[in-house]
């Protein structure tokens, strides 16, 4: 029974590469990372849907994108704290940014596929 609750579990997410100092890391996140996420780091609990909002309209919360991101890298095997990839956000944005979304990107879960279904045709 274990076996196949973690092997539907498994389809939530897909592996991701994400680069980082001239490395990829290559790793599959997990609910176990979520709730880690969002239990926050003793300053509470943090929500990933506002700070992808506060991102997205303009007003990032940086402090806490970093953290975000040194979790995930953590997670796939980087060595990295938030205090670095904070600096980075603040010497080189775009980069900084681009990590962000990637990290956002590897712990959203994978979109569902139904292989039953074939597309439907353009509408001309």
């Amino acid at each position: 029974l274990w076996r196949d609750c973690y092997s539907i579990m498994a389809g939530v997410f897909r592996e991701v590469d994400i680069e980082w100092d001239g490395e990829t890391y290559t790793f599959t996140p997990s609910m176990a990372l979520i709730r880690s996420i969002e239990r926050g780091d003793g300053d509470g609990p943090v929500c990933i849907m506002q700070l992808i909002h506060a991102a997205q309209s303009g007003s990032p919360q940086f402090g806490f994108m970093a953290w975000l991101v040194a979790k995930v890298m953590t997670f796939g095997g980087a060595k990295v704290d938030d205090d670095e990839i904070f600096m980075q956000m603040m010497e080189a944005k775009k980069e900084a940014l681009s990590l962000y979304i990637n990290c956002i990107d590897a712990i959203s879960p994978a979109p569902k596929v139904d292989k039953g279904k074939k597309p439907k045709p353009p509408v001309e």
